[in-house]
């Protein structure tokens, strides 16, 4: 992330979830290994900026054609303000 934040964004189709490490996530050795009190706080800048992301490390978050272009910019803001502030 531009904010120095060391992450990786698993994808498939539609679903994503940020994992607070260096590199890929492969297995469960590698999801249990991210900075979990990095994403709380990342969490908890999201819900300040009025983004509702699943609350936990291990969940998955979802894109739809419900999220239009304003929520998609305003998503993209937040986001940039949480891994700033985390």
């Amino acid at each position: 992330a531009s904010a120095g934040v060391k992450v990786t964004v698993q994808r498939v189709g539609a679903m994503l979830t940020p994992f607070f490490r260096e590199g890929p996530v492969k297995r469960w050795d590698d999801a249990a290994a991210c900075d979990k009190e990095r994403f709380g706080r990342w969490h908890a800048a999201l819900i300040e900026e009025g983004v509702h992301w699943p609350p936990s490390q291990f969940e998955a978050g979802f894109l739809s054609t419900a999220h239009d272009s304003a929520a998609l910019g305003h998503t993209k803001k937040a986001m940039a303000a949480a891994f700033a502030a985390c």
